[in-house]
C-alpha cells in the first residue's frame, strides 16, 4: 500500500478529492500493532482488504477488581 497512490478510476467517485493516504495508513498502524493487511480479489471486480490483528493473551489482560 503505497503511500499518495490513488487509482485509476479515483476521480471517478464523487469529486476525486482524496489524498491516496488511507490505506497506506491503515497499513502503518496494523503493522506498528503486529498484524496483517492485505487485498483479496473478489467476485466482480470487487476488492477484499482484511486486517488481521493479534489478540490478546488471557494473562495480558487486565484483573477485574472484586466488588466490596
Amino acid at each position: 500500500f503505497e503511500r499518495f497512490y490513488r487509482g485509476q478510476v479515483a476521480g471517478q467517485r464523487g469529486e476525486g478529492q482524496g489524498t491516496g493516504l488511507g490505506l497506506s495508513l491503515v497499513a502503518e498502524h496494523v503493522r506498528l500493532h503486529g498484524g496483517r493487511v492485505w487485498v483479496e480479489d473478489g467476485l466482480g471486480g470487487e476488492n477484499r482488504f482484511v486486517v488481521e490483528l493479534p489478540g490478546v493473551a488471557d494473562s495480558a489482560a487486565p484483573a477485574e477488581e472484586a466488588a466490596p
